[in-house]
């Protein structure tokens, strides 16, 4: 996120709805699905204006393999 304010949710197992976090600048969110590509485990709700960047997939597990796999 670049700029604002969102609140990630998660469901319980009786059905409530739980705060899981409140994110703002500088945070990620969204980062575990775009690694394994598995069903999302949170709802992210915005609380105002926001400004995020949207990383695909590809972009974000290559950018990962650089920073553990630096060439020499």
């Amino acid at each position: 996120m670049l700029d604002g304010v969102v609140k990630a949710t998660g469901r319980t197992e009786d059905g409530r709805d739980a705060l899981l976090a409140v994110r703002m600048d500088g945070d990620l969110v969204g980062e575990l699905a775009s690694m394994d590509a598995r069903p999302r485990s949170a709802t992210v709700t915005t609380c105002g204006p926001v400004t995020a960047r949207r990383v695909i997939r590809a972009e974000n597990l290559s950018r990962l393999h650089r920073i553990a796999c630096p060439e020499p």
